[in-house]
């Protein structure tokens, strides 16, 4: 069925996009030492050619692909007929029904090596291909064993509009420039890629659209295309697909790719959420359609984010990874929420079996490698550190009952998060390895060292990197700034858990990560937390640096 014109949810003059949007690009997703996942878009239904060389591709604009048989050779008007060394080539008709996306699977390739990226395209069935992406990205496989120095990127959040003007966008070219001077192998993505719901810009909230248009019953259909037209708009930024096209990117989700605080509502909050002043509620018909937005925003999810993270069975998007830099586990803190069963409220039961079995697996390292869980809304939350915080000032982008129920440590949550904290201090003790938890959502950038008395020699840690575009903006006023300072406390006890946390840093304004590992004689010997950004006050990007192993005791 067809998307009824009515119901498509972009508009030039009612919903203008204050940036260009999306058309064309490159995402390097899950790359190995021999291996990566890349992820294009085209501009135009077609047959698409990816090819990688490790030299770069010529920069004349009118360069195309001739395809014969099985040789291919590039020409254009001011480039003479090339035979280029190709490593990688392959084709794929791309349609509107994966909205014009595919994601190539590159093998064959060498560790530590350098590749550049060329997308031809060609409207129909032909042996000659026009340029459609050719910017001069490249991307590196990864080394075979831990080199003297590893580094990579952290982020989340990235919500660029304050009003209807573009805020904050610039930080993706300081992530860039950071990536690059640090030789960053790759980064994570950590949540909020992209926000569905912002009540402060109803002319991007498909949640207000929906409401606008309940009665006419959506399709899934026309509820992807108002999930994809978010991604395109929240994508379009010139800098932010440089840095996706430059790095390998991991990406899981948090609430904002579907609505804010999914799966902590009641069905009862759920159904209000799409009530209006002038409608009689219709709790059957607003859950159904709830669900069918949810169903839209996975489908959504699944085709822009998760396609080129490492392979999972269906319907499962958290994933292991295993690297020269250590091991990670990405846990998916929405997909299985959901507040009202009876146990398992957050991770559902089998992700949680399938972590707790990866961290029993687990051994030691001969070169003392970290261990890293990335979880979209961290463990030691806003909430635990902030006194007398108040609830009108948008920290952690929710309000009320369903943003506390978010928080791993809500009273109903205990017999989930209790388990899992015992495991991660458990195996870094047993190991003797550092474990970091990498985390975004809650809109300021800390560093927090985690103890726990029963395992004396874990040394576990959280940093927290958000947002890169998105902070409470509230907070760039000096009044606010200097409250939230003061009101912070630097030790406590996170939860009843049996953890009490110590906080190392904290940064209140747009801000990445960068974590480093340094390597002498094949050992470990430093672990670098690094919290970039950009300051009011200054203008200036700044940056603050902890050594997590040089801690004094």
């Amino acid at each position: 069925m067809p998307i009824r014109s009515h119901l498509a949810f972009y508009n030039k003059k009612d919903r203008p996009w204050p940036n260009q949007r999306l058309k064309r690009a490159i995402i390097i997703g899950h790359t190995s030492t021999g291996t990566s996942k890349i992820w294009v878009r085209v501009g135009r239904p077609g047959k698409c050619y990816l090819l990688l060389s490790p030299n770069a591709f010529s920069t004349d604009s009118s360069l195309q692909l001739e395809v014969l048989g099985n040789e291919l050779r590039l020409k254009g008007e001011n480039t003479p007929t090339l035979a280029p060394e190709i490593v990688y080539s392959s084709h794929h008709r791309m349609c509107y029904s994966t909205d014009l996306t595919h994601v190539f699977n590159a093998n064959g390739l060498e560790p530590n090596t350098r590749y550049y990226c060329a997308v031809f395209l060609a409207s129909e069935d032909s042996s000659i291909f026009n340029i459609e992406i050719n910017d001069g990205c490249s991307f590196k496989t990864l080394p075979m064993s831990p080199p003297d120095e590893f580094s990579f990127g952290l982020f989340s959040c990235h919500m660029p509009y304050e009003d209807k003007d573009v805020a904050d966008a610039e930080m993706w070219q300081c992530f860039y420039e950071a990536l690059s001077s640090n030789n960053a192998r790759f980064l994570i993505g950590g949540g909020d890629q992209v926000y569905a719901d912002v009540r402060g810009v109803p002319e991007i909230d498909i949640w207000e659209w929906l409401k606008k248009n309940i009665d006419e019953n959506p399709t899934l259909e026309e509820m992807r295309s108002w999930y994809r037209d978010i991604y395109r708009g929240y994508w379009g930024f010139d800098s932010l697909q440089k840095v996706f096209a430059s790095f390998p990117t991991y990406m899981t989700w948090d609430d904002h790719e579907i609505k804010d605080g999914w799966g902590s509502y009641t069905e009862d909050q759920l159904s209000d959420e799409l009530d209006t002043l002038f409608r009689w509620e219709d709790k059957e018909k607003n859950l159904r359609l709830a669900y069918r937005m949810f169903e839209a925003a996975k489908l959504s999810y699944i085709e822009y984010q998760h396609s080129h993270n490492p392979d999972t069975d269906h319907g499962v998007f958290d994933f292991p990874l295993k690297n020269s830099g250590g091991d990670f586990y990405v846990l998916d803190a929405r997909g299985c929420r959901d507040f009202e069963k009876d146990t398992n409220r957050i991770l559902g039961r089998e992700q949680t079996n399938r972590l707790m079995d990866w961290l029993e697996a687990l051994q030691p390292s001969a070169s003392g490698l970290p261990i890293f869980l990335v979880a979209s809304i961290p463990f030691v939350h806003y909430r635990d550190f902030v006194m007398r915080l108040i609830e009108w000032i948008p920290i952690t982008g929710g309000k009320g009952d369903a943003a506390a129920r978010d928080h791993w440590l809500h009273e109903k949550h205990s017999d989930e998060i209790n388990p899992i904290v015992n495991a991660l201090f458990e195996v870094s003790d047993r190991t003797w390895r550092p474990l970091v938890i990498l985390s975004g959502d809650v809109h300021v950038g800390t560093v927090f060292k985690l103890n726990h008395e029963d395992y004396p020699n874990a040394k576990v840690f959280q940093v927290t990197s958000s947002g890169i575009t998105t902070y409470a903006r509230i907070n760039k006023y000096k009044l606010v700034k200097a409250n939230l300072q003061h009101t912070i406390k630097r030790e406590g006890e996170m939860g009843k858990t049996g953890v009490t946390y110590k906080l190392l840093y904290n940064y209140i304004q747009n801000n990445f990560g960068i974590i480093k590992l340094r390597l002498e004689d094949e050992k470990l010997k430093n672990l670098f937390v690094e919290i970039h950004g950009q300051s009011e006050e200054t203008g200036f990007h700044e940056h603050h640096c902890i050594d997590l192993l040089s801690l004094p005791e």
